[in-house]
């Protein structure tokens, strides 16, 4: 399954000091940090997003289950309906 928790200790994060002498802002060089991030290459590849960072979708459980499943509906004509939340992750994956 995919996690994007952020796991921020009670103390003080690190900073990683690459990126600050790269002209990263203390915050997000921490919040880079939390994250394993501590390389400006590394940074920019995160940031930047793009096709390489995706993984497969049938990696998260019981996919190929709600794939099936789908493909079943699609193929007997029935009905299907979508929910989403109204916050920006929740309407774009309804979408």
């Amino acid at each position: 399954m995919y996690s994007s928790d952020f796991k921020i200790p009670f103390s003080r994060p690190d900073v990683p000091q690459a990126l600050r002498e790269a002209g990263y802002t203390p915050l997000l060089a921490a919040l880079l940090g939390l994250r394993g991030i501590t390389q400006p290459e590394d940074a920019e590849r995160f940031l930047r997003g793009g096709t390489e960072l995706l993984r497969d979708p049938l990696e998260m459980l019981d996919m190929d289950k709600a794939a099936g499943r789908l493909r079943r509906a699609v193929e007997g004509r029935e009905r299907v309906a979508v929910y989403g939340d109204y916050d920006v992750d929740g309407i774009t994956a309804t979408c």
